[in-house]
């Protein structure tokens, strides 16, 4: 009667891991970064973005432009800003705008503009513009102040604001973007790497 055939044993006793797995990678799992970009590389990125969006600008012959969808606010500030307040919207609470001669504004009901000024936006050179929570169309008004009556694009519908496509902007990826995509790829699949290399050592 046959025997199955059995894996070899080390010189510590141990057996030995399939020839299959000895091609696998060594892991290091110390190399993996868990906090693959700070603070400071995020507000680079985010001064980045804000060039890009001036560049943007000039081309679109656009005084300035209005973000207020949540994928903008976020995009635009690096990660490090959220306008979101109801889960299911699109569009945030809050906007900036953004003007071709440099400024940059915040605004945003006087229930949300502290938050995002002393913690979301720190350190990312924005100018608040505040309004009472009840005010309809105050973003509007003062994004029309602020723009002094240069043309202001926008990425959601307003009277008198061209809607503009702004998803390219986004399409091209930062340097730090590429280095925190890939950081969070290889978190997630930490895990999984250290099971495989445990399972190939017993």
């Amino acid at each position: 009667m046959s025997q199955a055939p059995t894996e070899k044993s080390g010189s510590n006793g141990e057996n030995a891991p399939s020839s299959s797995l000895l091609s696998l990678p060594q892991l290091r799992p110390s190399a993996i970064a868990e906090e693959p970009v700070s603070r400071a590389e995020l507000i680079a990125e985010a001064e980045e973005k804000s060039a890009r969006v001036q560049e943007f600008l000039h081309v679109q012959n656009l005084g300035g432009v209005l973000l207020t969808e949540v994928r903008n606010f976020s995009w635009i500030t690096a990660g490090l800003g959220s306008n979101r307040i109801v889960i299911t919207s699109e569009t945030g609470a809050a906007s900036l705008l953004i003007m071709r001669r440099g400024e940059k504004f915040l605004i945003a009901s006087n229930s949300e503009a502290a938050r995002l000024m002393n913690e979301d936006l720190d350190g990312l050179d924005y100018t608040l513009q505040d309004f009472e929570w009840h005010e309809h169309e105050a973003q509007q008004r003062i994004a029309e102040q602020m723009g002094a009556g240069q043309p202001i694009g926008t990425d959601t519908p307003h009277a008198r604001f061209t809607v503009i496509d702004f998803a390219p902007q986004r399409y091209q990826l930062t340097d730090s973007e590429i280095q925190n995509t890939g950081g969070l790829a290889a978190t997630q699949l930490k895990p999984s790497l250290l099971s495989v290399e445990k399972w190939s050592r017993e």
